[in-house]
């Protein structure tokens, strides 16, 4: 691995919520003497129940899609962590599965340098815990669009899950409505009709991939 990767790992490592408190330097020590980086092309497989391995992934670029089955759960990209999830389970399987969309150079940092870290800086165990956490919250927001029975409660919990604040509202991005069609388990006429609903009440407004939410309160109502 070169200095100029070894330096982007770190760099992007502190900007996680994970390893934000860890040391720059036991960072780089830790890369260098048991990370290691792989690169997969558009389409490979990045893990798998095929390949596991215990250890967090770091997305150094690219672009990666987390699936399960046909069901596209999320999109990684640059600096996105994954794998944390499952790295200290016995099942040795994973419950989703991760995939190149574009050419990826991913970093893997073994559970063994990953228990070391906490035991030498317990804030990084502290700021595990509270991932595991928060991703039990994105998990139980998933189930709930998938389950929702009509579009607009399926259209809502989506757009609930996926939103974030800007400063200047409340936005989220489609970058492709096929896709979230077959996410949300819908045909492309009911996921049209659920926006086209929602912008005619007023509930959100449409800017080509954009979407704001304009009325929270109302959108959530919708959810299930």
């Amino acid at each position: 691995m070169t200095q100029s990767d070894q330096n982007k790992a770190v760099a992007l490592l502190l900007q996680t919520k994970l390893f934000e408190s860890a040391d720059a330097a036991v960072l780089k020590s830790g890369i260098e003497s048991a990370g290691e980086l792989s690169t997969f092309v558009r389409g490979e497989t990045i893990f798998s129940n095929d390949s596991y391995k215990p250890a967090i992934g770091l997305l150094l670029s690219g672009k990666a899609r987390v699936t399960k089955g046909r069901t596209v759960i999320s999109t990684l990209e640059k600096g996105s962590l994954f794998g944390a999830v499952t790295l200290f389970s016995t099942s040795k399987r994973y419950a989703t599965e991760i995939s190149a969309v574009s050419l990826c150079k991913v970093l893997f940092l073994p559970r063994t340098l990953i228990s070391r870290l906490m035991q030498e800086n317990s804030t990084i165990a502290e700021n595990y815990i509270a991932y595991l956490s928060q991703r039990i919250y994105f998990l139980t927001d998933k189930i709930d669009a998938f389950t929702a029975g009509s579009a607009e409660m399926r259209l809502a919990g989506w757009l609930l899950s996926n939103s974030k604040s800007d400063g200047d509202g409340v936005r989220a991005n489609v970058s492709n409505l096929s896709l979230l069609a077959r996410e949300l388990d819908i045909g492309r006429a009911s996921l049209y009709r659920a926006f086209d609903f929602f912008i005619e009440e007023e509930i959100i407004d449409r800017d080509d991939k954009t979407i704001t939410i304009t009325d929270l309160k109302k959108l959530s109502s919708f959810k299930k």
